[in-house]
């Protein structure tokens, strides 16, 4: 055998191996990512660095940790974490010392105080298949749900009087609607594009304040003169969000082309927490408006799975404890992929974050709230619709 071919014989025998290598490390970096189940603290944008014989502490219980493995701590007592209705909602309201709900299948209004596991009902009327709640004060609500020719309806419930609703219906197919101070924003859409509209809660004095060629979009108010646009997300097709200002008509774009993209805006807009879908799973981001920066942490959840604190650096999140591989966001909104998630508590400013319930009933955490004192955590369980309820503090 001459040498040239020997030579090539050796070389090639080490690429192989070099490759089987590397491949095997990819595969077991790949599951350390993707498997949250045995993490309960962790600095959500990487470890620093930490200076030989310096201890790392932990922020919120004041132990010592060390530079070793992390306790669980967290609880399930059924004082501080519970269901708080079994059979399906479509929406609720976090009062300070109650929570109110609609009831999905009658659209009958329920109310539960946090000292007690008693149901009260506070409304009768029955408005069956009711898929969506939107309250935007303790007496009042927006319902909707579909009739049978498929439009949709929105009912505005200004009382409940007499255990009987009373309102009036808005107009018909409205796409998407949120509260605005004291008026509701909305979106109407046609073959022309969208039209954004500012009304009264009943509908009253309209004033068309936004329009656009596309249709599909999702919408926050983080601020009481900003409404921000995200579009809507696809698995593969970069998404954008902007900053709309009601007063001047502005539009500021803040991100671009982002896979996947879901965003959830912070209430100085200073903070975008942000989704990007990659491969077959997604990761959660923070983008600082301010600073035109963005960390990705290591925290794999859905903004949509998260509330921000009011301090406007503390997040709470349902995060997945396994990730599986698909097609995000756009199999977990069909229902095809399911999480059981853990509840997590994140600080932005110490970079830091913790488990802070466990449940023993798997959990798909979404439409996450706080009550005005932010010492109780709502949340509604995709898998069944269920209602439960977190004591903080």
């Amino acid at each position: 055998m001459n040498k040239v071919l020997k030579y090539t014989i050796i070389i090639s025998a080490i690429l192989i191996i070099g490759m089987i290598g590397l491949y095997f490390y990819l595969i077991q970096t790949d599951e350390r990512v993707q498997d949250l189940g045995d993490i309960t603290d962790v600095y959500i944008f990487g470890r620093p660095t930490i200076p030989q014989d310096t201890e790392v502490i932990d922020t919120t219980t004041g132990d010592f940790l060390g530079d070793v493995s992390v306790e669980d701590k967290t609880e399930t007592k059924p004082t501080s974490f519970r269901k708080i209705s079994s059979e399906p909602v479509s929406g609720f309201f976090a009062g300070d010392g109650f929570v109110r709900y609609t009831d999905r299948a009658t659209g009958h209004i329920f109310e539960v105080s946090t000292l007690s596991t008693t149901q009260k009902r506070i409304s009768n009327t029955t408005i069956p298949k009711i898929y969506e709640a939107i309250w935007l004060d303790e007496n009042s609500s927006i319902i909707r749900y579909l009739d049978d020719s498929d439009n949709i309806k929105s009912f505005y419930i200004d009382s409940f009087e007499n255990e009987e609703v009373e309102g009036v219906f808005l107009q018909d197919n409205i796409k998407e609607l949120l509260k605005a101070g004291e008026s509701i924003f909305y979106l109407l859409a046609d073959n022309s594009g969208s039209r954004g509209i500012v009304s009264d809660y009943n509908g009253d004095n309209k004033t068309q304040i936004f329009d656009s060629p596309l249709t599909e979009w999702l919408v926050q108010r983080p601020q009481s003169e900003t409404i921000a646009f995200t579009t809507k997300p696809a698995f593969g097709v970069g998404g954008y969000l902007y900053f709309f200002n009601t007063n001047t008509g502005i539009k500021d774009k803040v991100l671009e082309n982002i896979n996947g993209l879901t965003t959830s805006v912070n209430s100085n807009m200073t903070k975008v927490i942000f989704s990007q879908s990659n491969r077959n799973n997604f990761s959660l981001n923070v983008y600082d408006v301010e600073e035109d920066m963005t960390e990705n942490t290591v925290i794999q959840t859905l903004p949509e799975k998260c509330v921000w604190s009011a301090d406007n650096i503390t997040i709470y999140c349902a995060v997945p404890s396994l990730l599986q591989s698909g097609e995000y966001p756009d199999e977990w909104y069909q229902g095809l992929i399911s999480f059981s998630d853990r509840i997590w508590k994140i600080d932005l400013r110490e970079k830091r974050a913790e488990v802070i319930v466990s449940p023993e009933e798997p959990i798909d955490g979404i439409k996450l709230a706080l009550n005005p004192e932010e010492n109780y955590l709502y949340f509604i369980n995709k898998k069944d619709l269920s209602l439960w309820g977190l004591q903080l503090k």
